[in-house]
């Protein structure tokens, strides 16, 4: 199956199911077109982490990235870490 096809099957089911979520309904969830991007030190990469969990903050979702129990932030408190590491 192509990339393109798996990616659109997740992005639609996971747009149908956070509006749902959220009860809202007739709203897009997902940007138009997707942004591929190879960080290119290590600070760039802690960047682009801190943009992602930040996203629920800046929505008005929660107060803090932890609070938002899907990110990575709030698996590193669950997990008691203080610093990114990956999570597996």
């Amino acid at each position: 199956m192509p990339l393109g096809s798996i990616t659109k099957r997740i992005k639609g089911y996971t747009a149908r199911e956070a509006n749902r979520i959220l009860q809202r309904t007739g709203k897009h969830f997902w940007q138009q077109e997707s942004f591929d991007h190879w960080p290119r030190d290590d600070d760039e990469f802690f960047r682009i982490i801190a943009y992602i969990e930040n996203n629920p903050v800046k929505a008005g979702s929660v107060q803090g990235p932890e609070e938002w129990m899907w990110s990575s932030a709030a698996e590193r408190k669950r997990r008691g870490w203080t610093e990114i590491r990956a999570l597996t």
